[in-house]
């Protein structure tokens, strides 16, 4: 688990030569994110020379290694991907872009819901504004106010 841009991020890794390597490596990652442990979870399949590396080339390894993975959030379908952890990482932006924007939009959906509905509520409670505002936009006709809005 780690910290990224301010959301939580898991990792969820299996060796190429596991059986159903990538199923259950996807599975794994898409339960972070569907039980909320994390916004963005990242499935990995490790190349299978992996398994050989000494302890101490590893970091060394993986940062040259080609490596399948998926970064998944709630609204987004698992695609498989090729790449470095520089390509991983560019996902990862993607996907916490994606996450920011949908998450901003819907503040401002939910803003504009709330003055909608104080609106509605105010002229509902108004005849006489519903009418001016009938004969003023030009739409329906005076004394059907009820149904205008």
């Amino acid at each position: 688990m780690a910290v990224m841009r301010g959301l939580r991020c898991a990792v969820e890794g299996k060796i190429a030569d596991t059986p159903n390597a990538e199923l259950v490596v996807l599975a794994q990652a898409k339960s972070r994110v569907d039980q909320g442990v994390a916004h963005l979870a990242i499935a990995v399949v490790y190349p299978t020379y992996i398994r050989s590396v000494q302890f101490s080339r590893l970091p060394q390894e993986l940062g040259s290694a080609s490596l399948k993975f998926s970064v998944l959030t709630d609204a987004d379908n698992a695609t498989w991907h090729h790449g470095s952890v520089n390509e991983i990482l560019a996902e990862l932006r993607r996907a916490h872009d994606v996450i920011v924007r949908d998450d901003v939009l819907q503040q401002a959906v939910d803003t504009l819901n709330i003055g909608i509905a104080e609106v509605s509520s105010a002229l509902l409670d108004s005849g006489a504004t519903c009418d001016r505002l009938i004969k003023l936009l030009g739409i329906g006709t005076k004394g059907h106010a009820e149904t205008a809005v």
